[in-house]
């Protein structure tokens, strides 16, 4: 994902027929501003895939779904709308007045970092999520290195944060109230030197 730059503002239609208009890849939006996302790494996918699988294993038979970077979040205090890497709805999933395909009360959302979004992941996209009024957790996930940060909202409303550091340790997610290992999050995961 490139850092926001683009000095042009854009409506929000103009946004929808722009990404709409994306054969491959997407774009995301931050008010007025659009921000098109590069692809993957091989890391990034497989860190992905891993939590996809520990989550869905985790929630089965609850009233849980578990839904892939090609799901749009839409913030409308913000006028944002992003694409997280994985996220969960707990309960009925709700939609955007706006339109079908855009979601708007995720439980848990999950970033894998890269090079090229850490600081828009970390930054901008980061506040934008801790808007959501819904949303209980937000997890930032390495991939050059085993570290996983927990960001979740406490009984009061402020959030607090964990960080794992090792393959050893396991990840609490308060928001579903299961734990992931580490070693599960970062299978098959090589790390450089």
């Amino acid at each position: 994902m490139e850092p926001l730059k683009k000095s042009i503002k854009h409506t929000v239609a103009e946004y929808f027929a722009y990404d709409d208009s994306l054969v491959d890849g997407k774009a995301e939006y931050y008010d007025g501003v659009i921000v098109d996302m590069a692809g993957d790494s091989f890391a990034h996918g497989v860190i992905s895939s891993n939590m996809t699988g520990e989550i869905l294993a985790a929630v089965k038979g609850r009233d849980c779904s578990a839904f892939s970077s090609d799901v749009r979040v839409g913030i409308a205090e913000t006028s944002s709308y992003l694409y997280p890497d994985l996220g969960v709805v707990c309960g009925e999933p709700r939609f955007s007045e706006l339109r079908e395909d855009i979601f708007i009360n995720p439980l848990l959302l999950v970033e894998v970092l890269s090079e090229g979004t850490s600081s828009l992941d970390r930054g901008i996209k980061f506040d934008r999520y801790r808007i959501i009024p819904s949303l209980r957790e937000i997890l930032l996930i390495e991939q050059k290195m085993p570290q996983v940060e927990v960001y979740f909202r406490n009984l009061s409303g402020r959030w607090e944060s964990d960080l794992y550091i090792t393959l050893a340790q396991t990840v609490l997610l308060r928001s579903l109230n299961i734990s992931i290992a580490m070693e599960d999050i970062y299978r098959r995961v090589k790390f450089p030197a």
